[in-house]
């Protein structure tokens, strides 16, 4: 079904954080039956934590549904250079706390998506390969595809990109279907709900951020268009990946290893 603004029904909007609606779906952000926040505190960061809960108690739009789980801390510990995609988003490397938390979340995503998404024509969520690069977006593709697996819903995604990610999103063209929506971005909604976000302090994307004057979307399809789709998608440039962070309890083992050996020596020397 078609809305009054040529463009299938929005039945929800999932999203990972609190921005990423007006970021990659402000076209439709008005239209939307719902719009679903995945994620609200963000370890370490109390101030885009408080405003977080500031501006959803704020929000201009109705449909808005918060979900609100912790942030899991893997945004530094991806290689972008060679990402592998997982069940639950992307792998998380080592034994850690965060990766621990990244599975968690997953279990639980899917699990409130399936009560909110029960009864949804068309969902529209981040792309598979995390538009600009946020392994959180590709995670919550991931719980909306298994959320909505038993449902008659078309999944659709956003056409956008970055230097990071291009490689993964040609990976991913096998999920994908060959039918497109363009439309016009809302930049006076958009730049709206980022001034709360910036008056609240927890706006995540750059400051002089300008939207583009259109988005595109595709739809997710179980039967891959063989010979792609003609689609536009924004392209944003962003600095280079920067190594994936190593992990604290990694941290600990070097750091304790390297005090035994200095005790070695100064013991030696001491003889």
């Amino acid at each position: 079904m078609l809305s009054e603004h040529n463009h299938p029904e929005v039945s929800a909007i999932v999203a990972a954080h609190p921005d990423d609606e007006i970021l990659w779906f402000s076209s439709i952000l008005a239209d939307a039956g719902k719009v679903i926040l995945c994620f609200e505190d963000v370890p370490g960061n109390r101030h885009w934590s408080d405003g977080r809960r500031a501006s959803t108690s704020q929000y201009p739009l109705p449909q808005l549904v918060n979900i609100a789980l912790s942030e899991a801390d893997v945004f530094h510990t991806i290689d972008w250079s060679n990402p592998v995609p997982s069940a639950e988003g992307l792998e998380i490397p080592g034994d850690s706390r965060a990766g621990r938390e990244y599975a968690d979340n997953f279990r639980q995503l899917v699990n409130r998506l399936r009560d909110e998404l029960d009864g949804c024509s068309n969902i529209f969520t981040h792309a598979p390969w995390g538009e600009y690069g946020n392994a959180e977006h590709i995670q919550v593709f991931r719980a909306v595809m298994a959320a909505a697996e038993s449902s008659a819903c078309r999944v659709w995604v956003p056409g956008y990109v970055s230097n990071a990610t291009i490689a993964l999103m040609t990976a991913s063209e096998g999920e994908l279907g060959r039918d497109v929506i363009t439309l016009p971005t809302n930049q006076a909604l958009a730049r709206d709900i980022a001034a709360l976000y910036k008056a609240n302090n927890c706006w995540t994307w750059y400051n002089d951020y300008q939207w583009p004057a259109q988005e595109s979307f595709r739809a997710v399809s179980t039967e891959s268009a063989d010979d792609g789709a003609v689609w536009s998608v924004n392209h944003i440039k962003i600095a280079p990946p920067v190594p994936p962070r190593q992990s604290p309890d990694l941290i600990r083992r070097l750091t304790r290893k390297f005090q035994r050996l200095l005790n070695r020596t100064e013991a030696s020397r001491g003889r």
